[in-house]
């Protein structure tokens, strides 16, 4: 290599750590401002004109799932028809960084098909073969979507088998969104059960409402303390004294109301009694009183003038009294 040859080659290798021009009037202390991009350092002509940078930040929403209409305690599921169906209602709730209650903007909301499987109350999932104890009623798969309008979907269904075919055990719905079905990134919505509900046949007496604790297990009766029975024979004992007490105070009544009716009868017999006798007497006293009146207008058997003096006169109302 001759001697320019090498010449150029480190006037080259020079051109490359020297500064451009424009650089190098800013690095002398050369004071330059333009708004031509084409006055721009490092940016040659025909070039794009690089656009800002905008970063912008998502709200931190927070959303999921709640049930606000639970199914009922109990199911007879005999009762009814098949128009005897229970319901449960969910629905998605939002909330904004504030935690205050919230919506997305109906363009931007994406339905959420949901997905139901049947467990036990004890959290136990019924086996795939007895899924089918759980069924629809309707139109099964619309329901069971959480649409743009309303935030919420209702599902009427009915269950089977009754509880007393699984050990007594009551069943529960699992409701979690179908990932297979949804086209949005519903990872933050968790699953959510109902509550429990116990299966039975038919009411052995139909009652306008049942109580909830007949379809759980019946509690042993309390244990009563010595304490306890000692109160309850005092509180039998005074309830039974009362009782003789008041059933004595009937007697009495009784017994003189019958006493005082004997004695009445008896009055009203000796006064009846008398009035008889009385009347009696006031018969005879009168015929004697007619008697006499009846002698003084009669003349003797004997008359005055008769020889014989000493024939006692013996008067005709004599042998009537006799007779008497």
């Amino acid at each position: 290599m001759t001697a320019a040859a090498v010449a150029h080659s480190l006037e080259c290798d020079l051109d490359f750590l020297r500064p451009p021009q424009r650089l190098g009037s800013l690095l002398d202390g050369a004071t330059h401002e333009s708004d031509d991009p084409g006055d721009w350092p490092f940016l040659k002509a025909g070039d794009a004109f690089p656009a800002p940078l905008v970063v912008t930040k998502r709200p931190a929403w927070t959303r999921r799932l709640v049930i606000t209409k639970q199914p009922a305690s109990e199911f007879y599921k005999d009762e009814g028809g098949k128009a005897n169906a229970l319901e449960v209602e969910v629905t998605l709730v939002e909330f904004n960084e504030l935690g205050e209650p919230a919506r997305t903007p109906d363009d931007e909301f994406i339905d959420i098909p949901l997905r139901i499987l049947l467990f036990f109350e004890s959290g136990k999932r019924v086996d795939d073969t007895d899924q089918e104890i759980f069924r629809f009623v309707g139109n099964d798969y619309d329901s069971v979507v959480i649409r743009n309008l309303s935030r919420k979907a209702s599902v009427q269904f009915r269950l089977e088998k009754v509880s007393r075919r699984k050990d007594g055990q009551r069943f529960k719905l699992r409701i979690e969104v179908d990932q297979e079905q949804c086209t949005a990134n519903v990872s933050d919505l968790t699953p959510i059960f109902t509550n429990a509900i116990c299966v039975l046949s038919k009411r052995k007496h139909h009652h306008a409402f049942a109580s909830e604790s007949a379809i759980r297990t019946k509690e042993p009766a309390p244990k009563l303390l010595k304490r306890d029975l000692v109160k309850l024979d005092e509180k039998l004992s005074s309830k039974v004294d009362a009782m003789v007490a008041e059933m004595a105070q009937v007697k009495y009544q009784l017994q003189k109301q019958t006493h005082s009716h004997h004695s009445h009868q008896q009055q009203l017999h000796s006064h009846v009694q008398h009035e008889h006798e009385q009347q009696q007497q006031q018969s005879a006293l009168a015929y004697l009183t007619s008697s006499d009146d009846a002698y003084e207008t009669e003349e003797p058997l004997f008359s005055p003038a008769s020889s014989d003096m000493s024939v006692v006169e013996i008067l005709p109302s004599s042998l009537t009294f006799a007779e008497f």
